[in-house]
């Protein structure tokens, strides 16, 4: 089942929209009587990082970073997306917040057990050892669980947020698909489907490599590829679909925990929405396979055994599901 734990962040970047927050504390109680152990908080996403949203709506993905940890606490470390309004407005509400700004992360527990705990004083309590944890968002929020956690900085130099604007338009008049090799250039035109490269020179005089035979037909192939009706590249649809995905799975956790506190199964209803969707998800998934078995090169197959592991995961945690 899916918790949550809030925090207050820490911020000292030296370029805008960059964030940097504390979210975990070790080897102190929290007000959810947990005990954290450190290196024990790992992502749910494995190397690619983890998600930042607002307040935990996964509807509303703000950006995205990875988890760094050392022996005393854990780190979100990543930026917003500042090319969308909701990131661009997450990023201006953090820093306008300071010190009152607090942080929440949701995550499931793996392995923990219950133990004592001898505080500074002396005094002992029963708590809950949190051993190995996923973690799935990290969230912006008001008030959190553990108080000891808390806000560093944020960028706000306007100098400098001056320069990146003027550095992104300049980009945008030679497009954002460049590349120092030709073969790259010619990938990417087939992604595109279109056909050539042409070159510019960036401001060091380096030839650069772009995909299309002219920098028109590039821009016109770009916009098709935005053209689908969320106005989202292949890429980003990707990601918006896996997000649902492990949208429904935390609510069909929830639903069947709140169910079996009260002594009950899944209604048939539920029961059968799980099942056909892990019959399509099952489908979907040796679609993609064979997809990827003939269109990726031997060396990147060796990598896709993770992939297979999270997927083989979740399918698990649906069958169990279903079952109850």
């Amino acid at each position: 089942m899916k918790e949550f734990k809030t925090i207050e962040s820490i911020i000292p970047s030296d370029v805008e929209g960059k964030v940097e927050a504390v979210f975990s504390v070790f080897n102190t109680i929290d007000s959810d009587n947990d005990v954290v152990v450190p290196k024990s908080i790992r992502s749910g996403y494995g190397e690619k990082g983890v998600t930042m949203v607002w307040a935990h709506d996964w509807a509303k993905p703000i950006g995205k970073g990875k988890i760094v940890q050392d022996d005393n606490n854990a780190k979100f470390v990543g930026e917003f997306n500042m090319n969308t309004d909701a990131g661009k407005e997450a990023y201006e509400t953090v820093k306008a917040m300071g010190d009152l700004q607090q942080w929440s992360f949701g995550f499931e527990v793996l392995d923990s057990e219950v133990g004592t705990f001898t505080k500074d004083s002396g005094e002992s309590q029963e708590v809950r050892y949190l051993k190995d944890v996923k973690v799935w968002e990290v969230s912006p929020v008001l008030v959190g669980a553990n108080q000891e956690t808390y806000t560093m900085a944020i960028k706000a130099n306007k100098e400098k947020a001056k320069e990146k604007a003027d550095e992104k338009d300049l980009k945008a008049e030679v497009g954002t698909d460049e590349f120092t090799t030709l073969d790259e250039a010619r990938d990417r035109a087939e992604e595109l489907e279109c056909s050539g490269t042409h070159t510019h020179e960036d401001e060091d005089g380096n030839l650069i490599y772009m995909p299309c035979s002219t920098h028109n037909e590039y821009e016109m192939a770009k916009s098709k590829e935005v053209s689908n009706e969320s106005g989202q590249t292949f890429v980003e649809e990707v990601e918006t679909s896996l997000n649902d995905v492990f949208t429904v799975l935390t609510r069909a956790k929830e639903l069947t925990a709140l169910r079996l506190e009260k002594d009950k199964k899944l209604s048939p209803s539920s029961a059968d929405a799980l099942m056909e969707l892990q019959e399509k998800l099952n489908a979907i998934f040796q679609d993609i396979d064979d997809l990827l078995n003939a269109g990726l090169s031997e060396e990147v197959k060796d990598n896709r055994v993770k992939a297979n592991e999270v997927f083989a995961d979740t399918m698990r945690i649906l069958a169990e599901t279903s079952e109850i």
